[in-house]
């Protein structure tokens, strides 16, 4: 459900400016009635904000992905303790692996 309000969104600018071609290609719409009153500034601005959200977005996906710093640092301290060539097995309930 993350995405479902972006896709919606894309989704409806898809079907209005591909509904809005054949008009324009055919002759039926001159370009000058569709095109946009905003101002190009605006666009630009918009566009770099929503970048700057997917950019956001990943990073905070990133960051929640990573090990905490106990966690990385307890794996080490278990690495070092362990000889170089140990096989090691996880130990399980009941004394097998």
């Amino acid at each position: 459900m993350t995405f479902s309000g972006w896709v919606a969104t894309v989704a409806g600018w898809y079907v209005t400016e591909i509904g809005r071609q054949p008009y324009i290609v055919y002759g039926l719409v001159r370009t000058a009635d569709v095109v946009s009153k905003v101002p190009s500034a605006m666009i630009g601005l918009t566009l770099a904000l929503y970048l700057a959200l997917i950019v956001a977005y990943v990073a905070v996906l990133k960051y929640m992905a990573e090990k905490p710093d106990e966690v990385l640092a307890t794996e080490a301290a278990e690495q070092a303790a362990t000889p170089a060539g140990a096989i090691t097995s996880p130990i399980v309930e009941g004394g097998r692996a």
